[in-house]
């Protein structure tokens, strides 16, 4: 099986292609991180990981939020299913 992958631009997408079988897949890693707490990340926003190249032609990225990101993604003003607001509750400090 001959698969390669590399990072999209600077959010935290991943593009996977089947050579062989011609097939393209886009990943975004992580959707959300929410624990008891609050959230740590969310998708609304770019994240800007700092993307590296690691030996034997794997990917891997460093992100921790910067100062004003829990505020700008409440004020998206994203709603659940149920109506319900989310990503409103941010926990800062953790590093990805």
């Amino acid at each position: 099986m001959n698969l390669r992958v590399r990072p999209i631009g600077n959010d935290r997408v991943l593009s996977v292609r089947h050579v062989k079988w011609g097939l393209d897949w886009k990943f975004q890693y992580p959707e959300t991180i929410v624990t008891a707490e609050g959230e740590f990340m969310a998708w609304p926003l770019n994240c800007r990981p700092n993307w590296q190249y690691i030996f034997g032609g794997g990917w891997s990225y460093t992100w921790r939020p910067w100062p004003g990101y829990g505020a700008e993604t409440r004020n998206l003003g994203c709603l659940d299913d149920e109506g319900n607001p989310e990503h409103s509750n941010f926990v800062e400090g953790l590093v990805l």
